[in-house]
């Protein structure tokens, strides 16, 4: 019969090392200071086998903010039968339990109280109700990610094309109507910024970006020739051999009309790398740097039409059509800096630079339909339409910069003033003739900028720490 106890005995307590001995779990250290729990503390924890020696050491701060503030979860590694744990305060407080059961550790929270060990109370305003006044860890970071939408008003400078001309002193010509410079316009923007995996093992970004521009502006100039001024109408390509007849030198007076639209895409892919700058200004404010890396492509259509009508005759009158459509491709590479107060609302403010070098291809075409009712149907340029394809690619630089300020409502809604100017190397454009040398028409190339103002909206995701802070 003792040897039927003993052997049941022995089975027990094997059934109940074996799992002890190769148990996997968690456990949780919570450090209190009487009820509240500490946020400023560091637990060390040593795991010992069956014979009392040590198999790891595990060193960690609590968690400082949030619903579990003042804790720590550690992994147990297999073969562990008791810890020793010591709790390290701010404030320089310890306390130690050694020879902890493994059983009474897995999967469960162990409080460990320090008298004192919470850091002292500094006197200051009332606690506000409501959320806490910082519930992400990480106070200079915003969102991990978001929409931003824009809208404000453009200025686009374009080169100029020219319609019409009359004759001078000394039978030169000039330019009856010459398109604006500077037109104003409207522009609008869409973008997002999505968060790179947390576990970015083969990324050194913290975010993908998108973001479309739009700029569109429409403009019409007008002049006019009296009756009894010579004046001529334009020709884009070679007058035909018959001669000038009702198309050349004229007092039968006329009107020009110029009218000019233009609509410019402007998209970038990339990625953004955000790294904390420390205080400015006065703490607790924040700061942090951007850099970004992509692909910039940017689409841009602009069209002139020119309508010379003769103040005399109604069916002597001149259509010209000049399209021009470019496409710009490059990398794109930026840097910015932003300054914000700590979450979940304040002021923002800051400022970017981008540069991107790259090919500027254009296709245009320019039509030009005459018409001479005085010249009757038997002549060549009473019915008269010409038309011309170009093509080119060339080298240019697009650069902009950026400043804005707004006011963060809460972690997940802002808004924001800003100004921009864009600049662009070189648009092709029409060298529209003013006199029978210069023709034909052919392309010719100045540089473009776009000025902008307006206001944007900016919804983002819940926030997530740094990249640095992620592996406590």
């Amino acid at each position: 019969m003792s040897k039927l106890r003993f052997s049941i005995v022995a089975l027990a307590t094997l059934a109940w090392m074996s799992p002890a001995l190769a148990l996997v779990g968690e456990t949780t250290v919570k450090v209190t200071d009487g009820a509240a729990a500490i946020p400023q503390a560091t637990i060390t924890i040593t795991f010992k086998n069956q014979a009392g020696k040590p198999l790891q050491t595990v060193k960690r701060p609590v968690l400082r903010t949030g619903p579990k503030t003042g804790t720590r979860t550690v992994a147990i590694p297999d073969n562990t039968r008791t810890a020793d744990i010591t709790v390290t305060t701010a404030t320089g407080q310890t306390q130690t339990r050694t020879g902890l059961d493994v059983t009474l550790l897995t999967d469960r929270e162990i409080v460990i109280d320090v008298p004192g060990g919470a850091p002292p109370q500094t006197a200051g305003p009332a606690p506000r109700t409501g959320p806490p006044a910082e519930p992400f860890p990480a106070v200079v970071y915003p969102g991990a990610g978001g929409f931003p939408l824009a809208s404000g008003a453009s200025w686009t400078r374009i080169p100029q094309v020219s319609g019409g001309t009359r004759f001078g002193g000394g039978g030169a010509e000039v330019s009856i109507v010459d398109s604006r410079r500077s037109i104003p316009g409207v522009t609008a923007a869409v973008g997002v910024n999505i968060p790179a995996p947390r576990d970015r093992a083969f990324f050194n970004f913290d975010y993908f970006t998108m973001v479309a521009n739009f700029n569109g502006f429409n403009d019409s100039v007008r002049g006019n020739v009296p009756v009894g001024t010579s004046s001529a109408f334009t020709y884009i390509f070679p007058n035909p051999a018959s001669g000038s007849t009702g198309l050349g030198p004229t007092v039968t007076g006329q009107s020009v009309t110029l009218d000019t639209r233009g609509q410019f895409w402007d998209i970038a892919l990339g990625t953004t790398t955000r790294v904390p700058a420390g205080p400015i200004f006065a703490s607790p404010t924040g700061s942090f740097w951007t850099y970004g890396f992509g692909v910039r492509y940017a689409n841009m259509n602009t069209e002139h039409n020119i309508t010379q009508q003769s103040l005399t005759f109604p069916d002597l009158n001149v259509a010209i059509n000049l399209a021009l459509r470019s496409h710009f491709i490059g990398p794109n590479f930026t840097v910015g800096f932003e300054a914000m107060q700590p979450l979940p609302s304040g002021m923002f403010g800051g400022a970017s630079a981008s540069i991107s070098p790259g090919a500027l291809i254009t296709d245009a075409s320019a039509r030009q339909a005459s018409r001479c009712g005085p010249c009757g149907g038997a002549s060549p340029e009473f019915d008269l339409v010409l038309q011309r394809n170009f093509s080119d690619t060339s080298f240019a630089v697009m650069t902009g910069v950026n400043g804005f300020i707004g006011y963060r409502f809460n972690p997940n809604f802002r808004v924001q003033g800003e100004a921009s100017y864009q600049y662009l190397s070189q648009l092709k454009s029409f060298a529209v003739p003013t006199s029978p040398v210069r023709q034909p028409i052919g392309l010719t190339s100045s540089s473009s900028d776009i000025f902008s103002v307006g206001g944007r909206l900016v919804f983002e995701f819940n926030p997530v720490p740094p990249p640095m802070r992620r592996a406590l």
